[in-house]
């Protein structure tokens, strides 16, 4: 898949993707590292979780602003520290992160890279197995999931790091 060649290649440092465009709809949405509009991304995936939860008939996931703040703070932290794993260089993983913000702990993390735009990121977290546990697609899937915080943070290349954080409640 070119999503999953995309992100292999960015995690080994030889990716470069300018500056883009995405259409949605009748309105165009230019994302650079000068001038972003990263809540619209941050909007539109929250959008189709709720889709893929749809077609499932799963019930809509609610947008929480803690769940928003500690995925934000640690997608901006990989893209300044220059690492990608759901555990930072200091050892600590977002449950440990969630507690430092004095925010309830998020039940599941899913992070992805080398994406343009929300709808890429989405349907790279569900091109995971149906069936595999504690998948990116299990989270969004998952019924008792309740809660999701959205962060996103765009590499000098312009590509994305984008974070997700489930909880059953806030």
């Amino acid at each position: 898949m070119r999503f999953k060649s995309t992100l292999i290649a960015l995690v080994i440092g030889f990716a470069f993707c300018p500056a883009f465009g995405q259409e949605t709809g009748t309105k165009e949405i230019m994302f650079t590292p000068a001038d972003s509009n990263l809540q619209a991304v941050r909007d539109q995936i929250v959008s189709l979780v709720n889709s893929e939860r749809a077609k499932e008939t799963t019930a809509a996931i609610q947008s929480s602003a803690n769940l928003t703040r500690v995925a934000q703070i640690f997608a901006d932290d990989m893209v300044a520290r220059h690492f990608f794993n759901h555990v930072d260089p200091d050892g600590n993983t977002c449950k440990e992160r969630a507690r430092k913000l004095k925010v309830a702990s998020p039940q599941a993390e899913s992070i992805l890279a080398g994406v343009l735009t929300g709808e890429e990121a989405v349907e790279e977290f569900m091109s995971d197995p149906p069936r595999a546990q504690n998948s990116s697609r299990a989270n969004i899937l998952n019924p008792e999931f309740r809660y999701l915080g959205v962060g996103i943070a765009q590499k000098p290349s312009g590509t994305l790091v984008v974070v997700l954080e489930f909880a059953k409640k806030q």
